[in-house]
Order: C-alpha cells, then sequence, then structure tokens
C-alpha cells in the first residue's frame, strides 16, 4: 500500500527530511509497515521573487536595493531551516555587536554587568548538561558529548551582545542545543522532529535558568500600538518572511495544473499501472496546503484513493469559497450559488467518487485548520488536543500520537 505525504507550506528540502522521517516515525509506531514517500513542491516556490514595491511608504531607492537584494537569490530561509544547518548560527549573529570582558577597562561601566553575566552561564554549565543527560539518557546521547554541546553553547552565549541578559538569550540557547541534538539524531541514523525535541530541552533550560519562556514558546504580547510602530517601522525587513510562507500558496494558484502533474508523477510509479496485477491502495497524507493540492490532483486525475488524510487543512474554506480545481469550466457555481453536478440533496458537496474514505483532522488552537463536513459528504472530521498555541499548533501534527492513532483507526474501519 503506497503512501505519499503533501507537505504545507514554507517546507523546504532542508526541512523536509526530518519532517518525512517524523511522519514515517509515527505511522511505525501505529503498525504501519510501509514507508511514505514526499512530494516536493517547495523547491520551486522557493524561486518567487520578491521586490517590496508595494509596501506603502517605502522609497523608490530602497525598493530598489531591496529588488537588488532578491534578485537571483533563493527566498530567505526561516531561522529554523538556518539552525538545521548550523546549531550556532543565532549566537554567533549575537556575538556580531558583543565584546569580550579582557577588552573592558577597569572603570568601565559596563564590565561588572558583563562579568556577572558570564559568571551565572558559567554556573549553569554543569547542571544544564545533567538535566538534558537526563532528558537524553546515554543509550541516547553520550553525557561527554552532551557536555560539550552545552559548554560550546553557552562559550557562545558569553559573547553575544551586553544588553542581553540571561533571560533573553535562554531562547537562542533552547534553539542551538535543540538543532545541535536533532542534527546528532540525523547523524545517528535515527531522525527526531524538531517538535520532540525541543521541549525536552527547553524544560531542562528552564531548570537551570528559572522558569521563564523559552525556545518557539508563547510570546509575551506587547501593546498593541507598540507592535503597530514596530511593525510599520521595519515593513520592509519582516515582508520577505511573511512572503516566504505566502509563496507557495501564492505559487500554487499560479502554477496548479504544473504542481498536480509533479504529484501525478510521484504517484503513478508506485500504482505500478503497466502490472496485470491489482493496483495497490493508495494513502495520501496531507498538511496544510497539501491538503488542497491533493484534493485538487483527485479531481483532475481521478486516482483511486484508499485513505485521504487531511490535517490542518483549509479543503473546506476553498470548497465554501468554490476555489478548488474543477475538470470541466461549465462545472462551476452559477450566479444563483447552486452547483448541480456536485451537491447532494442536503445541499454539500460529494466527494470525488475515487476517495473512498478520508480523515480530516484539526485543532482548535490551529487557526489554519477548518472542517470538511458542514460542505463536504463522505468525510469524518475528527479533533485533536496538540497542547500548543497559535502557530506552533499549525505545525505540531506531526508529532502528536493522536494524529497517528485516528489514520490507523480509519485503515480499520
Amino acid at each position: 500500500m503506497p503512501i505519499v505525504f503533501v507537505h504545507g507550506t514554507s517546507v523546504r528540502p532542508i526541512t523536509l527530511y526530518p519532517l518525512l522521517e517524523q511522519v514515517n516515525l509515527g505511522l511505525a509506531k501505529v503498525g504501519f509497515l510501509e514507508t511514505a514517500v514526499a512530494y516536493s513542491y517547495g523547491a520551486s516556490a522557493a524561486s518567487l521573487r520578491y521586490g517590496g514595491m508595494t509596501i506603502p511608504g517605502l522609497s523608490r531607492e530602497e525598493v530598489t536595493k531591496q529588488r537588488e537584494a532578491f534578485e537571483d537569490s533563493p527566498a530567505l530561509p526561516s531561522l529554523k531551516e538556518c539552525l538545521y544547518g548550523e546549531p550556532l548560527i543565532e549566537l554567533k549573529v549575537l556575538s556580531q555587536d558583543g565584546v569580550e570582558l579582557s577588552t573592558l577597562s577597569q572603570f568601565d561601566p559596563r564590565r561588572a554587568a558583563l562579568r556577572d553575566r558570564n559568571e551565572l552561564l558559567n554556573g549553569y554549565r554543569e547542571e544544564l548538561a545533567r538535566h538534558l543527560h537526563i532528558s537524553f539518557p546515554e543509550s541516547d546521547l553520550p553525557a561527554g558529548w552532551i557536555g560539550s554541546v552545552v559548554n560550546e553553547v553557552l562559550d557562545w552565549a558569553q559573547k553575544s551582545r551586553l544588553d542581553m541578559d540571561t533571560k533573553q538569550l535562554k531562547p537562542p540557547i533552547t534553539r542551538a542545543l535543540t538543532a545541535w541534538i536533532g542534527a546528532e539524531f540525523v547523524r545517528l541514523g535515527r531522525p527526531i522532529g524538531w517538535g520532540m525535541i525541543e521541549p525536552e530541552v527547553d524544560e531542562a533550560v528552564q531548570k537551570t535558568f528559572g522558569r521563564e519562556l523559552g525556545g518557539f514558546g508563547i510570546l509575551r504580547q506587547p501593546a498593541l500600538w507598540l507592535l503597530t510602530h514596530l511593525l510599520r517601522t521595519n515593513r520592509g525587513n519582516y515582508m520577505p518572511a511573511v512572503v516566504a510562507f505566502l509563496g507557495d500558496i501564492l505559487y500554487y494558484l499560479g502554477n496548479r495544473d504544473e504542481i498536480l502533474d509533479g504529484l501525478h508523477a510521484v504517484v503513478l510509479p508506485l500504482l505500478d499501472a503497466e502490472s496485470e496485477k491489482p493496483a495497490p491502495e493508495l494513502t495520501l497524507i496531507c498538511h496544510s496546503l497539501g491538503g488542497i493540492i491533493a484534493m485538487d490532483y483527485c479531481v483532475k486525475f481521478g486516482t483511486p484513493v484508499h485513505r485521504f488524510v487531511t490535517a490542518g487543512c483549509q479543503v473546506g474554506l476553498f470548497a465554501e469559497a468554490d476555489a478548488l480545481y474543477e475538470r470541466h469550466p461549465d462545472e462551476r457555481r452559477p450566479p444563483d450559488g447552486r452547483q448541480r453536478a456536485k451537491m447532494e440533496a442536503d445541499g454539500r458537496r460529494a466527494i470525488p467518487k475515487n476517495i473512498e474514505k478520508w480523515l480530516n483532522i484539526y485543532d482548535l488552537n490551529d487557526m489554519l485548520s477548518f472542517r470538511a463536513t458542514p460542505v463536504f459528504s463522505g468525510v469524518e472530521d475528527k479533533p485533536v488536543d496538540l497542547a500548543a498555541p497559535f502557530p506552533d499548533a499549525h505545525g505540531a501534527y506531526w508529532t502528536n500520537e493522536q494524529v497517528y492513532d485516528l489514520i490507523r483507526a480509519q485503515g480499520l474501519s
């Protein structure tokens, strides 16, 4: 039974591999013998260029500089993508404006603050390594290796800017340790997703530094006017990151048939179309925009799908807005709001006939997930509690056991 995983927005080849390994690990834990393969469209969407010309208040000179910066360059990677490649990169950036204690004169007022901060960090070394060793015992990561990683991370933390105290350094320290431990598990041939490593690292850091928010946890909400001011004055800087997220959606809507043909090229060899044996039962597991792509694929090609799983998806929203793929132009919604060939007696859409079972998983904390049963007949909506706030909840499906239990139960029904 072939399984194809279709990812959501902002996933690039560097992050797809650990994500796919996490999905396969979860499927194996609930008894799946098959290994999922991924359809990656992110590399194509990453070619989207952005110059900032539509930002209000941005001068012509600034627009030109942005256009030159983005010309012939890939989409900006996320912080998490950078950390996967170099766990210390964030701390190294923070150290660019830092100073060494030895370079400050005895009368420099900054000397005492820097000395006190770095002495605190020195005092945390053994305790932090001990807490991490409890979370990742000897069978996984040697205590000596953990100690050396902690020392390297805290060495760089001590070189950070003078205005960063230990509380402000906790999030980048947590992220650096999470990325480094994740990279080591990949090297050992046992990839583990970020979402499963970070809580353990964050707990160890909290116990060592004191109970404060770290990692990619909940952010403290600033005053709205202050936030508005910061966003307005830095709009040219953060918009590329926004476009990196929206770029996949924009690229898909503009290149729909190309993306769907690419998915078909992945699926077709798995079905062994030339064989005289019956075609194996296909499973499509999809996240976010991947659900839209997979549903459109089912409509366009009519490929038989035994198990169709969407998590954190917007298929219901797109259907409600009549924005899904239509095979024939005359099947588009007419002006009176009815859709003749695709509506059931109760007013809902019939799912494509080639989909045998459809499971739609959502979390109330995930503002990018939507129900499908109000719009479609023949689909089963199932809520889960990912125990994460938004936006973290949107990416937390594949580290949650409830999700895989639901997928397994669907296969048994």
